[in-house]
């Protein structure tokens, strides 16, 4: 993972080097990469969404840093998405946390 970059971009490049692998035979897309940063971890989750058509948007895939009650943590695709990109960079994530410090701590 390289070295000063920041969240946002990480998560725009990736998005973009795995667009050949969720286009695969959907038409056109537009992606949406949401993610949140809270209290004292550095990222809480990420979701990546896909929309074909306008007005409605469908889950590609989620990571999560820290497992819950309710999930486990890691990265899940869902509605038959896939991309080896983007579980390598959630893997690097999860393996260099601090590499993102939350905003408070001056995180970008």
């Amino acid at each position: 993972m390289p070295e000063g970059i920041s969240l946002r971009k990480l998560l725009h490049r990736a998005s973009l080097a795995s667009w050949s692998e969720l286009m695969r035979e959907r038409g056109r897309l537009l992606l949406r990469v949401e993610y949140n940063r809270g209290g004292t971890a550095p990222l809480e989750f990420v979701k990546v969404w896909a929309s074909a058509e306008r007005g409605y948007w469908s889950l590609v895939c989620e990571y999560w840093p820290a497992a819950l009650w309710s999930r486990p943590a890691g990265s899940t695709f869902a509605n038959d998405y896939s991309s080896a990109c983007l579980t390598r960079v959630f893997a690097a994530m999860a393996e260099h946390p601090e590499r993102f410090p939350n905003r408070s701590s001056g995180g970008s």
